[in-house]
Order: structure tokens, then sequence, then C-alpha cells
């Protein structure tokens, strides 16, 4: 985005038929040039104080508008801002803006120019304006919680201590290049190999809240995964409360996933039913299954959802090589007076500690319930339940706590900050500072390099481009 200067007008509200809209001028030289335009100067309202006052075209009303002056530099912008919330008919929202642009020469601001001209003036960092971003238009709950953290600054300080601590190291590699006979080699050396290891640590704490990527926090996934006829299908449809998903007793009824929106506590996840897992010489029903393997690998919350009546080792040598958040053990009435009870699929069950629930039959409300204690250390002895239990809080408090863990270790979503602190990471993993013993100018070299990339996360040099793509997301009045 080219700054261009001059005074910028948008409707900062949002589109269609309102009570109220707000409309922002941003950038103008003096207040008091708008004096002929309302029925009292404006020259005389107390900065940042909401005052009624009448919108006159010459001797014609426009709208009796309620203006707040915000004068600079204690602006969103950092300039002079005035903002007049007006009635809020889109006919009536463009006939104001005309207005102004026709007698003050205002022009219409482009999609986040508000939020860049802050940026410009040092009223937010990079990082607040990502954050800004996320919150806007962020599709879930714990996106907007995030943003709105981020908003906050706590990150971008944590960023600039950061590159202080990265300094400290510069300096003192600087000072073994140009003045070590002076300042004492071996002092300097272990100050610097001091100074490496705790920047180290910064940058592993850091890099330690970039696992998740934004998708899995953002939109988290929940995947039922397990063989043809294991009952996923009816799980899936009992989770949503509908029916969504195909039931038959024909196996390999569903041969590609089936997604649908599901709600836990106002957060939004995505409830995914993939195809049965199985060896298959349909090309449809194999593409199927590596498009299950996907959904399964990529997922925030797996459920393996498992007939003992009907499962092959195969399967079970998967689930271990794969992590599980909790199993779903159907028909395990018949199981337990089978002979099949002795087979691998207990010893296997009682390896997992994880949280496990078993349906009597098929998956019904009224035969369903969690065996107690969560973790196992013995033979497993079934526990059926003795009256109607709603197992759907139990899961749903199961997934809640997993995202609450997952937000609570303050995670870092934005990708392109992700991306800086994962090549900050492999940067100075694959720096050899022992090389100030040795070569200084090739440790010296490194260390330039790892800084380079410190500033990109900082936001002190960011490419035009990465700015432009950040505010082209931004509304117009934004």
């Amino acid at each position: 985005m080219m700054f261009s200067p001059g005074p910028i007008i948008a409707k900062s509200t949002g589109e269609g038929s309102a009570a109220l809209a707000v409309i922002r001028i941003s950038g103008f030289k003096n207040i008091s040039d708008f004096n002929s335009s309302f029925s009292k100067k404006l020259d005389s309202l107390k900065p940042r104080v909401a005052s009624l006052v009448a919108l006159l075209d010459k001797d014609k009303l426009l709208d009796e508008v309620v203006a707040t002056f915000f004068q600079a530099p204690h602006s969103y912008t950092g300039e002079n801002i005035l903002e007049l919330s007006v009635h809020g008919n889109p006919i009536n929202v463009d006939r104001i803006i005309e207005f102004f642009c026709d007698h003050y020469s205002c022009r219409l601001a482009q999609p986040g120019e508000f939020t860049y001209r802050a940026l410009k003036n040092k009223k937010m960092d990079l990082s607040q304006v990502e954050s800004l971003d996320m919150l806007l238009t962020s599709k879930s709950l714990q996106g907007v919680e995030l943003g709105l953290k981020g908003l906050n600054g706590t990150i971008h300080s944590c960023y600039l201590t950061l590159r202080e601590e990265f300094i400290k190291l510069r300096i003192l590699v600087e000072l073994l290049i140009d003045f070590s006979e002076d300042v004492g080699e071996v002092e300097t050396q272990e100050k610097a190999l001091s100074q490496f290891s705790h920047l180290k640590k910064l940058i592993d704490n850091l890099h330690s809240r970039v696992t998740y990527q934004s998708r899995s926090l953002l939109s988290p996934s929940i995947v039922l995964f397990g063989t043809p006829n294991s009952g996923k299908s009816t799980f899936f449809n009992y989770l949503l409360g509908h029916e969504r998903s195909i039931v038959s007793s024909e196996a390999g009824t569903t041969r590609d996933y089936v997604s649908e929106t599901l709600q836990i506590e106002h957060r939004l996840f995505n409830l995914i039913d993939t195809a049965g897992i199985r060896e298959s010489q349909n090309a449809i029903e194999k593409q199927g299954i590596e498009r299950s393997f996907e959904q399964y690998r990529e997922a925030f919350f797996k459920i393996a959802v498992i007939n003992p009546l009907d499962y092959d080792d195969h399967f079970l040598h998967l689930l271990s090589a794969h992590s599980v958040d909790c199993f779903v053990i159907t028909h395990f009435d018949k199981f337990i007076g089978s002979t099949l009870s002795k087979s691998t699929f207990l010893e296997f069950i009682s390896q997992q500690k994880k949280p496990l629930f078993l349906s009597r039959g098929p998956i019904e409300p009224l035969f369903f319930g969690p065996i107690e204690p969560l973790f196992f250390t013995g033979p497993i002895e079934p526990v059926f339940a003795s009256g109607p239990i709603e197992p759907l809080s139990l899961f749903f408090n199961l997934i809640s706590q997993k995202l609450d863990s997952a937000l609570g270790n303050d995670p870092i979503l934005v990708p392109r900050q992700q991306a800086a602190i994962k090549a900050i990471n492999d940067s100075i993993n694959n720096m050899d500072i022992k090389m100030i013993y040795s070569d200084i100018l090739i440790c010296s070299n490194e260390i330039n390099i790892l800084g380079s990339k410190i500033e990109a996360l900082v936001g002190l040099v960011s490419a035009d481009d990465v700015l432009n793509n950040l505010f082209s997301n931004f509304c117009i009045g934004k």
C-alpha cells in the first residue's frame, strides 16, 4: 500500500440499513475547516466528547449527527479524526460521504488505510495490526479472544525483548572482532556464550507457542476414525443430533469424509465422519481412505470408533502409531461374552491411557457410559449404565478441556509470525556459537543472518507485499 497524504473518509460500520452508521474522516489539518457545514463551530468542541450537531449543506439540513473530534496525536491513526454518527440508511450515508468528498477534498479510503496510517504513525505495531485482522475476520470465538489478547501489545513486547537480547549478543561478538585485546578476549567469549544460551531459551519458548497451525485452533476439527461398520456414522449423527451421514449395514457406505459444523460452548468445531479403514482394491474407496488418513493426521481431536466384533490387528497397529484422544467401543456386551474376549483387543485397550466409552449394542444414549477410572493398571471390567446417561456432555467436556489447555499456552497463530519464529529457531539451531574461538568472522556472519530474521519478526523490515496482503483483508473504514 502506497501512502497518500490528505484527508480520507469511509463508513466504519457494516453494510446494509441500520439505526446508526459511523463515518470516519482522518488526516485533515484543522477541525475548524468544517465549521461552515455544522450548526456549531467544531473547534469549540471538547476533544473526545460527543456532541449533537446539525450537518448542513448551506441552508439545507443533511442530517442531525453526533460528532466526536479526536485531536492528533491522541487518535486511532495518530492524525486528526472526526467521527460522525449518522442515521444508518445507506442512501443517507452515501450522500454525506459524497458531500465531504465534493466540498472538502476528502477521498474514499482504501481497505485498511486507517490502520495503515496508525502503523505508519507508530500508534500500532505490526503484531497488533495482525491481531486486529484476526479479531475482525475470525469466524470462531477463540479467534476473537486471541485477537483481542494480541491487541494489548504483549506479544510485541516479547519480540522486542528478543531483539534487545540479540543486540547484546551482537555487541559482544563485535567487541571480539574489533577490541579483543582491550576488553579481554576470554572473558568476552564466556559472556557471549552465556548470552547465546539465554537468547536460545527465549527462542525455544517462542517456538513452543507455534506448535499448532492456526487452522487447528481457530477452526478445530473432530475426526471419527475406524473400520467399516464400526458405528462412526451413527455416532456422527448422534453428536449432531440429526441424520446427516448415511447409516447402513453394508460395509463401506461412507466413501469420502462428511463434515458438519458442531457448536460446543459457543465455539465452532468441524465434525468429520471418515471412510472406514480397510484394505480395498476399489479405486474410489482407496482414495476415500487416503483422505481419511489426511483428515485424521490434521485433526485437533481424534476419536477412534471400534467394533470389537469386527476389527483387524492391522487397524490396531495403525492406532498405536497415531495419537488418539478417546475411544468409543460399540457392542461391548456381545464382545465380553464371546470367544473373542481373550483376543489381543483387550490387551490393546488396556494399554491405552485414554478416555474410554463403552456402548451396549449400537450407540444409543440409554446404554452409553464411561469407564472409571480413565487410566487402567489392571484388567478391564465393563461398567454398564444403570439408567439414562447423557454422554454428550462427557465428550464435549473432553474436547473443550483440550482446546482450553491449548489456548492457555498463549499460542501464536498468525501465519507470518509462525513462519518467522520457525525460521529464527532453525537459524539458531544451525549456528555453531563455538566458532567464536576459531573463526569469529563466520560466527559474526551467522549472527547477522539471525538478526535479519528477528528484525522481520518484529516488523522493522517488512516487505510491501506482506503489508498489502495484510491490509487487503480489512474493511474500508478500518
